[in-house]
């Protein structure tokens, strides 16, 4: 049998592990590996009591992008054993997918796993705030919003950072630039609070309030908080996958209709033409879902 086609070093994470590799308890754990801009950990835990190793690949993407997705082929290298080639797509939709894993029974002392991302490279997502929520204000940065309910001190410079609209109130050379206080209409106290919460991950979006802040995140231009909404809606039980497609239509959630597009299968093309859905489509998303039909029918 030929040896198998390994990736470049670039794109391999290794685990060695002393004591020849008789682990009795626990967990050891590689550090981060950034390949083709996703950071990439490695561990493998010991249950002394089933007597089995899982080994568990993990993709940290998470901690740097609000929405993301990742189609990886794997090949572990387990000693002298060589797996055979696995595809597994790594999503923030879904947080059993950031881990993939296998197990073995067998003492281990060098795990390697080859990663090819098959050429998409993970800076084309966008990325989270590195600063943490409630960084000090400035005479500079310190801006005040008067809100319906109460007023509420940001900071103008990180607000601006990331939304267009705050950098052009702030910044823009209009009156508000020069003032202390700004007032922001139709918004109240609590849901401006809120929505910087979803803004920095400490709050999550549930489906019957997606659309209302998703209409904020537009308005505001906070394309983070917009992400969150598609992870929400992509992570939901409750809608299907015809109501998700509508949704991206009607809301223009380009990076939604991508992730969704492709997971139409003929059956379920053929479903959706059914559907009352379907009705509702804009003619821009039919002429796509035609052209998907085409390209199912021909494999």
């Amino acid at each position: 049998m030929p040896p198998a086609e390994r990736v470049p070093e670039s794109q391999r994470i290794k685990l060695e592990i002393g004591n020849g590799g008789k682990i009795r308890e626990g967990e050891i754990m590689t550090v981060e590996k950034r390949i083709n801009g996703f950071p990439w950990k490695l561990m493998v835990w010991f249950n002394g009591r089933i007597k089995r190793r899982s080994i568990v690949l993990m993709c940290k993407k998470n901690e740097e992008s609000e929405l993301w997705w990742c189609d990886a082929s794997l090949r572990y290298f387990i000693g002298i054993n060589i797996s055979q080639e696995v595809k597994h797509r790594f999503m923030s939709w879904d947080k059993k997918s950031l881990c993939f894993g296998r197990s073995t029974v067998h003492d281990l002392s060098t795990i390697e796993v080859d990663i090819d991302t098959n050429g998409e490279s993970g800076e084309r997502f966008y990325a989270k705030p590195l600063v943490p929520y409630g960084i000090p204000y400035d005479s500079e940065s310190s801006c005040v919003l008067i809100l319906h309910g109460g007023n509420f001190r940001v900071n103008k410079k990180y607000l601006a950072s990331q939304s267009s609209y705050f950098n052009a109130l702030f910044y823009g050379g209009f009156k508000e630039s020069n003032q202390k206080a700004i007032e922001i209409k139709d918004v109240t106290l609590e849901d401006m609070k809120y929505l910087l919460w979803i803004l920095h991950g400490i709050q999550s979006i549930k489906v019957e309030e997606a659309e209302y802040w998703l209409q904020l995140a537009q308005r505001f231009d906070l394309k983070i908080v917009e992400d969150a909404v598609i992870n929400c809606l992509l992570g939901s039980d409750s809608l299907s996958l015809h109501s998700k497609l509508l949704w991206s239509d009607q809301h223009n959630l380009k990076p939604l209709k991508s992730i969704l597009l492709p997971m139409y299968k003929q059956l379920d093309l053929i479903d959706l033409y059914k559907s009352t859905e379907f009705s509702q489509f804009s003619l821009e998303l039919t002429r796509e879902l035609y052209g998907r039909f085409v390209e199912v029918s021909e494999k």
